[in-house]
């Protein structure tokens, strides 16, 4: 079967990796060698979400001060980035320079900003973050954490989306991506997708993952976590 012949002008354009992951497209007031580090970034991240339809237009800011950044956002002043609607929003250069792993930092707030693009609802925050920190591979560097029930996961989100204290926040996430991680990863992106939109559309943001899972025998387990 003979492909479209605008099909074959976009992959003539754009190249193969384009078609499947889609380039956000910034509105930047930032340097030009961090503004293509995070389209870098975050075209990684669509291609591990899945596709999208429509150009992906989004912003990328830069706080002129830490107070800023905290105003802007509404996060805690420890945090390296955080994205608000279809912007994101970086600390200060020197702040977020001196911040261990800005290219893992990149890659889970370009998850957060693709979710809104697919027109995915902000989700519980323990779910969405356990699904930033798997594909952007920070899990790895992760200790093991406790494993958590509905009520736990929904403490959790509540830390997580006014975290008042970085020890707090580090152990919260460890038992948030022990608990939802493992889940997450061993769906496809179709299903995982679905799951989130249910997620989204639930109480509390959590839908399906609020309860335990399903074990089952002889699943394969796909790798799309960053190495």
């Amino acid at each position: 079967m003979s492909s479209p012949a605008w099909l074959l002008s976009w992959l003539l354009v754009a190249g193969p990796f384009d078609a499947i992951a889609p380039r956000p497209v910034f509105d930047t007031k930032v340097e030009p060698a961090e503004t293509l580090r995070w389209t870098e970034a975050c075209q990684r991240m669509a291609a591990k979400l899945g596709p999208s339809r429509g150009p992906w237009q989004a912003n990328l800011r830069r706080a002129q001060s830490i107070e800023a950044f905290v105003r802007h956002t509404g996060r805690s002043r420890f945090e390296a980035a955080a994205v608000v609607g279809r912007t994101i929003w970086l600390q200060p250069r020197p702040v977020f320079e001196r911040i261990p792993g800005s290219d893992a930092i990149r890659r889970h707030e370009c998850v957060h900003l693709y979710l809104r693009h697919l027109g995915v609802p902000p989700l519980n925050p323990a779910l969405e973050e356990a699904l930033a920190i798997g594909l952007s591979g920070q899990a790895a560097r992760l200790p093991a954490g406790r494993q958590l029930r509905a009520e736990g996961l929904r403490r959790a989100g509540a830390i997580l989306a006014k975290p008042k204290d970085p020890a707090q926040l580090r152990s919260t996430l460890q038992d948030v991506v022990s608990t939802l991680w493992p889940r997450l990863q061993a769906l496809s992106p179709r299903a995982r997708l679905t799951q989130l939109r249910r997620a989204g559309a639930a109480k509390h943001g959590l839908g399906p993952f609020a309860s335990p899972p399903r074990h089952t025998q002889g699943s394969a387990e796909p790798r799309d976590a960053e190495e």
